[in-house]
């Protein structure tokens, strides 16, 4: 059984990842927090046992904001992010739910299918 009670995740920074030369994504990252490594576990086991390749990155707390392309992210995009991440100095993430998602890269781009979803009670 997931814990359906999310405390709110105190935020950590804004980043690209994987590297400003090789961007992917833009995300807003969080403090680590147990509830959220025992989740991130349990729903990586659910999706191995679907038959879902398993994640072999390690588990940081993150929304994603953004996917980019491929070429290094510009002054203006690092300038960007270091004012969102001041901005959001000091808050944090609350959750209403958790999804688990698929993704999918099909010619025409990528796609994601949603598998789960799961309510948290409100706090």
């Amino acid at each position: 059984m997931l814990a359906r009670d999310a405390a709110p995740l105190p935020i950590d920074g804004v980043a690209i990842w994987p590297a400003p030369a090789h961007p992917r994504v833009i995300v807003v990252t969080a403090k680590f927090a147990i509830w959220a490594q025992d989740m991130a576990t349990r729903l990586e086991a659910l999706a191995r046992e679907a038959g879902y390749r398993a994640e072999t990155r390690a588990f940081h707390p993150h929304v994603t904001l953004a996917r980019v392309g491929a070429h290094a992210a510009t002054a203006r995009c690092l300038a960007a992010v270091d004012n969102a991440a001041r901005a959001l100095d000091g808050a944090h993430l609350q959750f209403g739910s958790v999804s688990l998602f698929v993704s999918r890269s099909p010619a025409e781009g990528p796609a994601y299918e949603r598998l789960a979803t799961m309510e948290f009670r409100p706090n």
